[in-house]
């Protein structure tokens, strides 16, 4: 069997007991939540060095129907937090395959648990825009950043009415981090994602409270919030789902 059809027999027949559904002509399984929340699985081909090998990834990612967009493009461009963190930081995973025609089945087979084991216990917390923020503040913190020029997903900092003081995400960053450099506290990359850590994470909260304190501004993001939001729904309706 071809690689796509032997992967996609897999992955649906493990994923559609848990809601999701295959995105209508493409080669994701996506789960629509609260028509605003889309949670999304698929895989990365790759060519090794080694001719008489092939590779994938596991790819997978959280956005809403306020992120930039929800292109196929996008959503693989999305998925890098994810991914990333999971092979930094979980034990004995991998989300990365090499595989032949002997070894296909079992690369496949092997990718589905170790999706289940590493990525659905993260997709299961997302059950709500606050708790969407939760994942981005964690995958993609970058992106929340800048909210006064409505950078990437920092609008949904708005939309989901956060006046958070973040001060608690900075203390369970920094225990997540100290805990990949097994407590080494003078580890001197530690020391330097320490210095440059909180610094950035303010700017992202003065960057929110400049809109929270500006109706002009306030304005800018709900009515860009509303035009994303169109568009989406209707990229989301060409992948089959009604909304």
């Amino acid at each position: 069997m071809a690689f796509k059809s032997e992967f996609i027999k897999v992955f649906k027949e493990g994923l559609e007991p848990y809601g999701f559904r295959r995105m209508k002509g493409t080669d994701f399984f996506g789960k629509l939540i609260n028509n605003e929340i889309l949670l999304y699985v698929s895989y990365k081909q790759y060519s090794p060095p080694d001719r008489g090998v092939k590779a994938f990834d596991v790819i997978a990612g959280v956005q809403t129907i306020y992120s930039h967009d929800l292109t196929e493009h996008q959503l693989i461009f999305s998925s890098g937090g994810l991914i990333n963190h999971n092979i930094s930081c979980v034990d004995n995973i991998r989300v990365y395959f090499e595989y032949t025609s002997k070894t296909q089945s079992d690369a496949i087979d092997k990718a589905f648990k170790s999706m289940m084991k590493v990525i659905m216990p993260i997709f299961e917390k997302v059950i709500d825009l606050p708790s969407c923020l939760e994942y981005l503040f964690t995958f993609k913190f970058g992106w929340l950043n800048h909210l006064d020029r409505m950078y990437r997903d920092s609008i949904l900092l708005i939309v989901a009415d956060n006046h958070d003081s973040f001060e608690y995400r900075l203390n369970k960053a920094k225990e997540e981090r100290l805990k990949f450099y097994n407590g080494n506290e003078s580890n001197p990359v530690y020391q330097t994602w320490l210095e440059e850590f909180p610094p950035v994470l303010h700017e992202l909260i003065d960057s929110r409270d400049r809109v929270w304190a500006s109706k002009e501004l306030q304005d800018k993001v709900f009515s860009e919030a509303n035009r994303r939001a169109e568009i989406n729904k209707a990229q989301l309706r060409k992948y089959g789902f009604e909304i």
